[in-house]
């Protein structure tokens, strides 16, 4: 937008004539982003398009296509006494369509305010998940809801409707004898069905004209199969726990997740705070939560000196003295997580900037039914003795379209190793050597981690 001002006289009098130009925008849209993350011999590599249609219908209806795929590689997964190489696939796919209004059947809502203009949306998501040797998994999910501004710092996103299929199969025979000596982790391969609401609240006084220190918080709540499991207690009751719809086992649990972040912003350089813990706890029809629901930690946009689903507790498999890929199987019901970040310029002519960080966190089961290892359950004695920490350095390119980053992570902590040898700075060549080459982390991707 640009603006021109002309003076016009008219007799003994003065106007000020006022002149605003706008260019149109693109109706249509594309764009695309990928992310890249190593450590030891274990690669993950994904790349991601996206399509946007801001009036595919004449009247603001937004339409978003994307679409992605990643691979990852290296490493070796563990199932008891057997390993299998880490080779994982994945693909998938959301299309959204969202109105410029309340959609509200039997109901007409009118927007009160011609600033804040409130959106429909509904989204349809599918990805195929394909581990070699172990088991492929299909996840769809449908959603329609709302989101609106209150003001300028505050915002809501309410989905009354939420329906997730989850369905496991082509499971290998060595996967299945796994399972059959983990319930937890049987119970959260089912095919599942998640039915309920969802709400997200977000508050920031983060003003983009104005360089002023700023906080940021979103607090997301999820519940699943609380009216499934009325209308199955009151219409059918001979039936047995886990009460099934369809002929299906529906999940039923509370899930709630906090992010709160508070910027020091200065003339060239800026500290982060970050502080993001989680619960998710089954009731009534379920004993687990679903594995898509679960926690898990690590990886370029959390605990970066350890890779995805790289820690649980104090757990580790017999045998191994160090973890240098990613397994499936550590996820958890309670996740706590604090990240500091401190970002400064480094070359203002080619917009590159750098940071220094330190996270720290890890996930824990809230119990351990089948007894197999009190190290992956939330214990208060043991909790801070069970946080891991990594520090590390990056580099980004600061863009206007975008922000490339990379960073270099090392662990500092190691929550499995044996007490006493859980701080790596008394491991040989901790500076340079092998151990270095062994244990650092490069993680690649678009945008801030927080």
């Amino acid at each position: 937008m640009n603006q021109d001002f002309e003076v016009v006289e008219q007799g003994d009098t003065a106007f000020l004539d006022r002149y605003v130009y706008l260019t149109p925008g693109l109706q249509q849209d594309f764009s695309g982003s990928f992310d890249l993350s190593t450590r030891g011999s274990n690669f993950r590599a994904g790349v991601n398009a996206k399509y946007t249609h801001k009036n595919i219908f004449g009247g603001a209806e937004q339409l978003v296509l994307q679409a992605g795929t990643a691979v990852e590689t290296g490493g070796e997964i563990f199932l008891g006494e057997q390993s299998f190489p880490n080779n994982l696939s994945e693909i998938s796919a959301q299309a959204d369509l969202s109105f410029p209004r309340f959609i509200i059947p039997f109901f007409k809502i009118r927007n009160s305010s011609s600033y804040y203009v409130p959106t429909t949306t509904i989204s349809l998501f599918t990805s195929y998940q394909r581990r070699q040797g172990l088991f492929s998994q299909l996840n769809t999910r449908l959603s329609y809801g709302y989101e609106w501004n209150e003001s300028r710092a505050k915002s809501h996103d309410f989905k009354p409707l939420n329906i997730n299929l989850v369905n496991v199969s082509r499971s290998s025979d060595a996967f299945l004898a796994f399972l059959e000596t983990d319930l937890r982790l049987k119970r959260s391969f089912d095919n599942l069905f998640i039915f309920g609401p969802s709400y997200r609240y977000t508050y920031t006084n983060q003003d983009i004209n104005v360089r002023r220190n700023y906080a940021f918080f979103q607090g997301q709540l999820e519940l699943s199969g609380n009216l499934l499991y009325l209308f199955s207690s009151v219409f059918d009751q001979n039936a047995t726990r886990p009460y099934k719809v369809f002929g299906r086992e529906y999940s039923q649990f509370f899930k709630l997740e906090l992010d709160f972040r508070y910027n020091w912003v200065g003339p060239e350089q800026q500290v982060v705070f970050r502080f993001a813990p989680g619960i998710v706890l089954p009731y009534l029809n379920s004993e687990f939560v679903p594995y898509i629901r679960q926690f898990f930690v690590g990886g370029p946009n959390s605990m970066r000196a350890f890779p995805n689903r790289g820690l649980l507790g104090s757990f580790i498999r017999p045998g191994l003295d160090n973890v240098s890929t990613s397994f499936f199987d550590q996820t958890g019901d309670f996740k706590f997580e604090t990240n500091l970040e401190y970002r400064f310029g480094l070359i203002r002519s080619f917009r590159l900037k750098s940071a220094v960080f330190a996270d720290i966190g890890n996930v824990w089961l809230l119990k351990d039914d089948d007894g197999t290892d009190p190290g992956k359950v939330l214990r208060a004695r043991e909790f801070l003795n069970e946080l891991a920490i990594g520090v590390g350095t990056g580099l980004r390119l600061d863009l206007p379209f975008l922000v490339i980053r990379t960073d270099f992570a090392l662990p500092l902590k190691k929550p499995y190793l044996e007490k006493g040898k859980r701080w790596v700075w008394h491991e040989p060549g901790f500076i340079n050597g092998p151990w270095l080459w062994k244990n650092i982390s490069l993680q690649i991707a678009v945008g801030y981690p927080f």
